[in-house]
């Protein structure tokens, strides 16, 4: 973790999101995503009662218990991995790779398989929400699967929009330990974490100089910054290693006005 100084945010108070970072469409995108999984699991009632029949909400349970004990792999995982590699990481991790290779493989055809079949309950519903033949469910079918489709790759962009230079800070302070993550009224608060083995440090910093803008899309433009790791496809990581030519080539790219196209 690291201590920031406001003054790198425009726009923004203490405890505050930058001003105008999101607009109307990307709330919405992001609502939407956080609705999803509930959705989800409204669509499926009717299936699993139809199974289930009075045991329906003990089966929910069941499934809300293994998806509590799932959720608390991977906060075990995330606190001891800085990375973003999911299944394919944890498995790889601590089964092997073979075990990563086949892990990764089942989560990607899971999804292929999960987004159908979520469509296809929408497309029932839709039909009989609207009163119209139920025959028509591969219409709204294929309606909903374009839109995914549709938004899920075009201007749709809330994590790369912040991934921009906006200054150039120096560390004023080596790593020492966080003192909220001892500290039980804190959210981030860590019981496995001691002060003789501390699991979270926090690094100060200082701001040196204010820059103009520089995004992702117009680094991406230049072939001296072709290796730089945080270009690289699908890193999510949000601390990532800056080698010297870069940086002198990044100074020198600050210095310019910013492209018009």
């Amino acid at each position: 973790m690291a201590k920031t100084s406001p003054d790198l945010i425009p726009g923004a108070g203490s405890g505050e999101l930058a001003h105008g970072s999101l607009r109307l469409w990307d709330a919405i995108a992001i609502s939407v995503s956080v609705i999803a999984p509930g959705m989800a699991m409204l669509l499926n009632v009717t299936g699993v009662a139809a199974v289930a029949g009075g045991s329906t909400p003990l089966a929910f349970l069941l499934g809300g218990i293994a998806c509590l004990a799932l959720a608390f792999v991977v906060i075990g995982f995330t606190r001891r991995m800085a990375t973003a590699g999911y299944a394919y990481t944890y498995a790889s991790r601590s089964l092997g790779t073979s075990a990563g290779f086949m892990a990764g493989w089942l989560y990607f055809f899971g999804f292929i398989c999960f987004v159908p079949m979520t469509m296809s309950a929408v497309g029932y519903l839709a039909a009989d929400l609207l009163g119209v033949n139920p025959k028509l469910w591969i219409l709204f079918f294929f309606i909903g699967m374009v839109l995914f489709v549709v938004l899920s790759t075009i201007k749709i962009k809330v994590t790369t929009r912040v991934q921009l230079i906006v200054g150039i800070v120096t560390i004023s302070k080596l790593a020492y330990p966080d003192a909220t993550q001892f500290d039980p009224a804190s959210e981030y608060y860590d019981a496995a974490s001691t002060r003789e083995n501390p699991r979270w440090l926090n690094v100060d910093v200082k701001l040196a100089r204010k820059t103009r803008f520089l995004g992702i899309k117009e680094m991406r433009r230049y072939p001296e910054l072709s290796e730089m790791r945080v270009l690289q496809k699908a890193n999510r990581l949000s601390i990532t290693p800056v080698q010297p030519g870069e940086w002198k080539f990044i100074l020198r790219l600050l210095d310019r006005p910013p492209p018009t196209d």
